[in-house]
């Protein structure tokens, strides 16, 4: 298989499989604790799904041709997952604001 069939079986996949992968997603956000209060879960699941989409298509030359698209996009959630959480102990590792400390 070439490149340019790795591609269309990605983009295939994608158009086929979104719905049963926001839900994959939806769990892994869950496990993550990454749901923000005033955000549903399904919100959640559909915008990283949103991002791992758009990562994705601009990387899908990387796809190698014989992979599975799956296992391929549940990866790059996961390392957006993982950047997310990196941020998030970054924000709460900072300084404690005067408002925090005196309610």
């Amino acid at each position: 298989m070439d490149r340019g069939r790795g591609t269309t079986r990605l983009r295939q996949f994608i158009e086929r499989e979104s719905s049963a992968l926001a839900g994959t997603l939806r769990y892994y956000l869950f496990r993550a604790g990454l749901a923000n209060r005033g955000q549903s879960l399904d919100a959640a699941a559909g915008e990283l799904l949103n991002e791992v989409i758009a990562e994705a298509l601009a990387h899908e030359q990387r796809f190698r041709a014989d992979g599975q698209p799956r296992a391929w996009l549940l990866g790059i959630a996961a390392n957006i997952i993982k950047r997310r959480q990196v941020e998030l102990q970054r924000r709460n590792r900072r300084e404690p604001l005067i408002r925090d400390l005196y309610p």
